[in-house]
């Protein structure tokens, strides 16, 4: 609240001294750093562990100093709201977002503002529910084909690479219209190589131009080319079509402005495309290879989860309707979303100086939200390392709404929630009626917190067909 001026003041005899407020504390710091780096090597090394100890020491939030720049590690719920919700105006992506520009342009994850509104009007509708119900035929086919070449060629050695061709698959074909299963393995080592230079860029203390020719920058210079050039190769013989469809491209090239008359450039589908294709495949490979490995790691909830699809779909494969009857199905992806969120942390950058309860934020700092943190916090989740897909199933505990962020909250929610949630309880009841997992003894199961939460390797999990 603002004061009166002294010399302004129009008080008619003298008033005692006023007191000064005390200025609002900073969110308080970890202070087990170095000189000059302050936390950054430690998150270099392993960020999830820095972030689970500055946590340990201060559970509601706590401040890292990486080299000049602030980070504010933000775990209550209830700050998380503030962040995300009530004050989602005062805050914008972080820098370490501009690597993800390179890749992206200025698709949804990246864009910002009034942009950002608009990109995110034109795209809603492909997610709609009726939408979906035709998606869900593409998902169930694409997973049929790679489930008969496993009857003849044996089920897939590589669970997580099997996953990553399978969603590619689903996606090609549910946005594009296009089977894009051949050219799965040079797509994904391109997806690699530009999420690791984005990885890379952001967490650089001095950043490297991306034009200047090194061998990082060029190997990523591929990459991108390679991302464009199927993209837009499908955006230019679309565009020779009389019809431009009613998949996600056909609406992203039929889309107007507000005045009806401005259409989308190809780069902007580019963007626009490619933020997609990556949202709906490299993310839900990961989610689906997590879930497989928890259902090997728990033989009984792999058995519970085999009589609930083989009592809902007999021989036949699923389809939309089916999603909300697999409800023990549905509880797995949650509760695997629970220890393996994909999105395992993101960011807000303060425009001004903010309060939360747990102290003042400075203007310029970044703000994150770590979910593999906040979905393992004892105070939220009891027993959080057990995988225990009861928590997601009717008569579970009622918990704070941003307890549980897997797709992220506030405005900026992930546009694809339902199309990943549809996707991934379709593929999973495919797969464990036709294949059982097995857990690989010996081998422990490594995480990758990259830009997105990968198993480093695959997972330690041997799928093996059926009887």
């Amino acid at each position: 609240m603002a004061t009166t001026p002294a010399s302004t003041a129009r008080a008619t005899r003298p008033r005692a001294p006023r007191a000064e407020a005390t200025p609002t504390a900073e969110v308080p710091e970890y202070t087990s750093r170095v000189p000059y780096f302050g936390h950054l090597l430690r998150a270099w090394h392993d960020p999830i562990a820095l972030f689970g100890e500055a946590k340990a020491a201060h559970p509601g939030a706590v401040r890292l100093v990486f080299g000049p720049h602030h980070y504010v590690l933000v775990s209550s719920p209830a700050s998380i709201k503030h962040v995300l919700v009530d004050n989602a105006q005062g805050y914008v992506k972080s820098r370490n977002y501009d690597g993800l520009k390179v890749v992206f342009g200025q698709g949804l994850l990246t864009s910002e503002g009034d942009f950002w509104k608009r990109q995110r009007r034109l795209v809603q509708p492909a997610f709609h529910r009726q939408k979906l119900a035709k998606l869900a035929r593409t998902m169930t086919e694409s997973t049929r084909r790679m489930l008969d070449r496993a009857r003849t060629h044996g089920a897939p050695e590589h669970v997580h690479e099997a996953m990553m061709r399978l969603t590619f698959a689903i996606v090609g074909r549910a946005l594009f219209s296009v089977d894009l299963e051949g050219e799965a393995s040079a797509i994904g080592e391109a997806l690699t190589t530009g999420l690791e230079w984005t990885n890379d860029y952001a967490e650089a203390l001095v950043r490297v131009p991306p034009w200047l020719p090194t061998p990082k920058n060029l190997a990523f210079k591929r990459a991108l080319r390679t991302l464009d050039d199927l993209v837009l190769r499908i955006v230019d013989e679309r565009r020779r079509q009389p019809d431009p469809g009613d998949d996600l491209l056909g609406m992203l090239l039929s889309a107007t402005d507000e005045t009806g008359k401005e259409r989308m450039s190809d780069r902007q589908i580019r963007d626009e495309s490619l933020t997609l294709v990556v949202a709906g495949h490299e993310t839900t490979a990961s989610l689906l290879a997590f879930a497989l490995y928890g259902l090997a790691e728990h033989p009984a909830w792999q058995a519970r989860v085999l009589a609930e699809v083989r009592e809902v779909l007999g021989d036949r494969d699923p389809t939309f309707d089916d999603v909300p009857k697999l409800a023990l199905t549905r509880a797995v992806v949650d509760e695997t979303m629970r220890l393996y969120p994909p999105a395992w942390a993101f960011e807000r950058q303060a425009l001004e100086d903010d309060t939360i309860a747990e102290g003042r934020i400075r203007k310029g700092a970044i703000v994150g939200v770590s979910t593999f943190l906040l979905h393992r916090d004892p105070e939220l989740f009891p027993e959080p390392e057990v995988f225990d897909p009861n928590r997601f199933l009717p008569g579970a505990p009622e918990r704070h709404k941003l307890a549980y962020i897997p797709f992220g909250g506030g405005p900026r929610t992930c546009i694809g929630n339902s199309f990943a949630i549809t996707e991934a309880v379709l593929v999973l009841a495919m797969l464990v009626r036709e294949l059982r997992a097995e857990r690989i003894p010996g081998k422990p199961l490594v995480l990758d917190p990259k830009v997105t939460l990968r198993p480093k390797g695959d997972v330690p999990v041997r799928l093996v067909r059926r009887a």
